[in-house]
């Protein structure tokens, strides 16, 4: 049967576009998809599985013990915490590379010395080693500060080399023990470095330091995650977080494109019982 509509004219219609997703996720530049599904709670998880259908799993970092399952992702094994190693490099010849993370950080708070690194570099000084202080030279670093209250993310520069100051950053988003989403975001083309984070505004960081360091040809190593500890001190709880999805973008965004990606990942984890605040 075919319907015909007389005079019909739908050019006005502002009908939407098609977006295609892979696990819950826009496929569109998506260069890694962590979603941590796979095995029983208090199973070691030493693999990271690529759901993205890129085969870019992630591997525990040599030396380091491996996350342990939960319900709702995997849990550090320590208060070292964890790290997962991608075959991502974080210098891409596109220069351009997002990373959103979905997860909870359990560090008691008020505590000095005390901050997790979610997204970081596989080649800098002392992450062979569980218990160093792991700066995470040289790199713009997704970081959660732990020393005040309430704890918060931001982008950490150890000697602000790359970004012009050692900390870009704002409030928010959830603090100690509350479930959020997070993202860093490198745009060497524009010379800029973002924060995002779900329900929260947006900060950034223009400085000739990142383009130099992100050139998208000098070899700087490959994407890790965690959350691992940073600093000279090491909280006194043993799980210091709780990862549950990490997405892994070849491209920068606006801050609204970043808040619907992010929604997308929220979504994805809330169906297995996780809520945001």
């Amino acid at each position: 049967m075919i319907l015909q509509i007389p005079a019909a004219d739908f050019g006005a219609a502002a009908l939407g576009g098609i977006t295609r997703v892979v696990n819950g996720m826009p496929a569109t530049n998506l260069l890694g998809l962590y979603l941590f599904e796979d095995g029983a709670v208090d199973d070691e998880i030493g693999i990271a599985v690529d759901s993205s259908g890129n085969g870019n799993h992630a591997l525990t970092r040599s030396g380091w013990p491996n996350a342990v399952k939960t319900a709702y992702g995997v849990k550090t094994p320590d208060s070292n915490g964890l790290c997962f190693v991608t075959p991502i490099p974080l210098n891409p010849a596109g220069r351009q590379l997002t990373a959103f993370v979905c997860g909870v950080n359990h560090l008691e708070g008020n505590s000095s010395g005390d901050y997790n690194n979610w997204v970081g570099q596989s080649v800098t000084a002392d992450m062979d080693t569980p218990g160093a202080q792991h700066p995470n030279d040289d790199a713009v670093v997704l970081n959660y500060d732990g020393t005040g209250t309430p704890g918060h993310y931001q982008l950490y520069d150890n000697g602000g080399t790359i970004q012009g100051a050692a900390t870009t950053g704002s409030a928010g988003p959830a603090t100690y023990d509350q479930n959020g989403v997070a993202g860093i975001d490198i745009d060497a083309v524009a010379g800029a470095v973002k924060l995002h984070q779900l329900g929260f505004a947006m900060a950034s960081r223009s400085a000739a330091g990142i383009p130099a360091f992100y050139d998208g040809a000098t070899d700087r190593g490959f994407l890790s995650f965690g959350p691992w500890s940073h600093g000279a001190t090491r909280s006194v709880n043993d799980v210091i977080g709780e990862a549950y999805a990490v997405a892994i973008y070849g491209r920068s965004f606006s801050e609204t494109e970043a808040q619907t990606y992010m929604q997308y990942l929220a979504d994805r984890v809330a169906l297995r019982g996780v809520t945001f605040p």
